[in-house]
């Protein structure tokens, strides 16, 4: 975690924000990944406009939201922004936003998440209730995953981030959460694992319900799964570069 020390009526004040991916919260996570996919277009076609982006992104790190300045540690946190005729002046100007050191200080806090590769290998979201049923994703560091699920998962979800095609999403998405075992863990037979054994032909069954799931948090499962597998191209980077 990563410290803010503020200093307001002559007290001084810390606040701590996360500092990895794997500090985040369930929250802030599916906050970053509501509006990742339309940041992501913003990069490639107005690469100046990233630093509004960082600022939001300090804002979720700082679990900051506009009714927040109705509480304690949501004043101290406003008495760092600029006021709203302050921020008409700044616009998009790169250069006048410069001029603001200690919020530009601030932004790097932000940093982590878009100037570096996903590290994101703790599954902050492992159980999505749906109806009356529960889907259950794989565990930390995707750990949980068989060869067979992993060799369909991956295809579909090297698909999504070629074409961006939801469809490959969504086949993704059903691939990585599973819906509940009606084993008990109190069975013998028990290994830990919450969801029914991998079968990649009843995928259609459940597709349906997963094209309903919201977009943030088909987002935030892909997240995840790319932290899983930049670790294992870390790990494992003899066969990735064969692959390639």
């Amino acid at each position: 975690m990563n410290t803010i020390t503020i200093q307001k009526n002559g007290k001084t004040h810390t606040i701590e924000v996360p500092a990895t991916w794997n500090e985040l919260s369930a929250a802030q996570l599916l906050r970053i990944a509501k509006d990742w996919e339309s940041w992501r277009m913003v990069a490639q076609n107005y690469p100046a406009g990233l630093n509004l982006y960082r600022i939001y992104l300090l804002f979720v790190l700082l679990d900051f939201k506009w009714y927040s300045v109705f509480t304690s540690r949501g004043r101290l946190i406003n008495s760092l922004i600029p006021s709203r005729r302050e921020w008409r002046k700044i616009g998009l100007d790169d250069d006048r936003l410069e001029q603001y050191e200690y919020l530009m200080e601030l932004i790097k806090l932000s940093s982590f998440i878009l100037d570096e590769s996903c590290s994101l290998t703790k599954n902050l979201i492992p159980t999505i209730g749906y109806g009356k049923h529960q889907l259950h994703g794989p565990s930390e560091l995707c750990a949980s995953m068989k060869i067979k699920e992993f060799v369909f998962a991956d295809t579909f979800f090297t698909a999504w981030q070629k074409s961006r095609n939801v469809e490959h999403l969504d086949t993704f998405i059903t691939l990585i959460i599973l819906p509940s075992s009606t084993t008990s863990p109190f069975d013998a037979i028990f290994t830990g694992d919450r969801s029914i054994e991998f079968n990649n032909m009843a995928t259609d069954y459940w597709l349906p319900q997963v094209k309903r799931l919201p977009m943030p948090v088909k987002i935030a499962i892909t997240l995840f799964y790319q932290g899983c597998r930049n670790n294992w191209e870390k790990l494992y980077s003899y066969l990735y570069q064969s692959a390639e």
